[in-house]
């Protein structure tokens, strides 16, 4: 049997283990607790300037969008005013007099041909943008 200073220093001992022990673990558990919130911290800055730059990308395709409308619109006008250029030319019989300039009208070249695939890329990219979550 342990005499009575044994069993004090016995039972101080196992005090210090068990608070040693305490100790270390709310030092991981606030560790980790601070790593957490530095990541949820980070995260909120991510989102919000994600949310920004999203803003900024509709605006932007938005315009993007309205000027390839209106380029849509005047190469109708082009291309239909062409037609008519090549017809009377054809019917004048001058096609082999015209200049640089007037044979591009003549042979079509002026025209953007790329306009309607251009559009509806513009237009899926919009719609892709809209969907994105929190605008």
């Amino acid at each position: 049997m342990k005499t009575k200073q044994e069993q004090i220093l016995s039972a101080l001992n196992k005090l210090i283990r068990e608070n040693k022990t305490e100790l270390k673990t709310e030092k991981v558990e606030l560790g980790m607790v601070d790593d957490i919130l530095s990541d949820v911290n980070a995260n909120g800055k991510s989102r919000s300037n994600y949310r920004k730059f999203i803003g900024e990308a509709r605006a932007s395709l938005g315009k993007a969008n309205e000027q390839l409308e209106n380029l849509k619109k005047r190469n109708d006008r082009i291309i239909k005013a062409s037609k008519k250029f090549k017809q009377q030319v054809d019917e004048l019989g001058v096609a082999k007099d015209l200049k640089k300039q007037t044979e591009y009208i003549y042979k079509g070249l002026y025209e953007d041909k790329n306009v309607d695939k251009d559009i509806a890329a513009g237009k899926q990219a919009y719609k892709e943008l809209i969907k994105s979550s929190e605008l």
